[in-house]
């Protein structure tokens, strides 16, 4: 679906100009009443041409920005390879059922400041990949690309934009797990590389889910570049009701691989 011009309506951004002021003047002041922002119309993102729900229907969508291009990269759960609804035959069936196996995960890219938009699934979730179909729920965020000395980040070698998603169970062994897994893109959304999964927290008993991605860009710290991944998970191996710990890995080389698990919650949190 590379290069197909996304225009439908229930996924929008709106490009906003100007600044917003920060205050009014008092009365009686001479100062001028500074003028509030203006709002283009708004730019239609999505994959779908008026199809039927829910192959229309896009949600939870994110956002990041190329700081050296501009190139804006955005993300949703978009499911317009699903199957249309129908009418439910049994007892609690859903009359729009979610497909095994089909992707969710779609990408929007616009170099014009969100005038328009192309885009796709991300690539590589399939058993010939790694296993799983991509689950949306994305988190984005932009920064340095490591150099060819595998130790520096600099945006000097370029700009790195992730991609954080679920990735969701398409054979049995997996059961019911919500995996976590990372794509990664060098050219503003034109090539994605394959995902990596994040293996530290792929257990077949827990579902992985809320997820955050973030990359450090604070100049002159020790940890410039190194991406940071925050994800709740649902024990379904725990005593209780709601067991849910937060954890938070790290990466040091673009999201190849991944640290061990940090839980971020209270130990006892459930």
């Amino acid at each position: 679906m590379t290069g197909i011009l996304l225009r439908r309506l229930s996924l929008a951004l709106v490009p906003v100009a100007g600044v917003l002021a920060l205050g009014q003047p008092l009365a009686g002041s001479a100062t001028a009443p500074s003028s509030g922002p203006t709002v283009s119309t708004n730019a239609l993102v999505d994959l779908d041409h008026n199809l039927k729900f829910p192959q229309n229907k896009q949600n939870e969508p994110a956002i990041t920005r190329d700081p050296v291009t501009g190139a804006l990269v955005a993300g949703a759960n978009d499911e317009l390879d699903n199957p249309l609804c129908h009418d439910p035959t049994a007892p609690l069936s859903s009359p729009c059922p979610f497909a095994t196996g089909e992707q969710i995960s779609g990408y929007y890219v616009s170099t014009n400041n969100g005038a328009s938009w192309t885009g796709g699934y991300l690539p590589g979730y399939d058993n010939a990949g790694i296993r799983r179909a991509s689950g949306g729920d994305p988190s984005l965020d932009a920064g340095p690309s490591l150099c060819s000395d595998q130790k520096t980040f600099a945006y000097r070698c370029g700009v790195t934009i992730y991609y954080a998603n679920l990735a969701d169970p398409i054979n049995p062994d997996q059961h019911f797990s919500e995996a976590m897994a990372v794509s990664r893109t060098h050219d503003d959304g034109k090539t994605w590389l394959a995902p990596s999964l994040v293996n530290a927290l792929d257990k077949t008993s827990d579902f992985d889910d809320h997820e955050w991605i973030a990359v450090d860009r604070v100049a002159g710290s020790p940890r410039f570049g190194r991406v940071y991944l925050f994800v709740a998970i649902y024990c379904g191996e725990c005593a209780g009701n709601g067991n849910v710990k937060l954890m938070v890995v790290h990466s040091d080389d673009e999201g190849v691989s991944w640290s061990s698990p940090v839980q971020v919650s209270a130990a006892n949190n459930n």
